[in-house]
């Protein structure tokens, strides 16, 4: 029997449980979220809650979110 990805000549897996940030897409509802998100870390102050449907992008943005802010600022 083949193997899908042979016969469909795929280089990697096209649906994966764990969110794969190279397939972001920046809207505007993303972006915005974003820079909220991150004006409340560098507030350190209170609590933020990001909700969405299922498959919205929020594992994916808590992600970049997390890329984003420095280090050495950061634990």
């Amino acid at each position: 029997m083949m193997n899908y990805l042979d016969y469909y000549e795929l280089a990697r897996e096209p649906f994966s449980n764990a969110p794969v940030s190279r397939f972001y897409f920046n809207s505007p509802q993303h972006s915005q979220a974003l820079v909220r998100l991150t004006h409340l870390c560098s507030q350190m102050k209170g609590l933020g809650i990001l909700v969405g449907d299922i498959g919205a992008g929020k594992t994916t943005l808590a992600r970049r979110l997390l890329d984003s802010l420095p280090e050495n600022e950061y634990d």
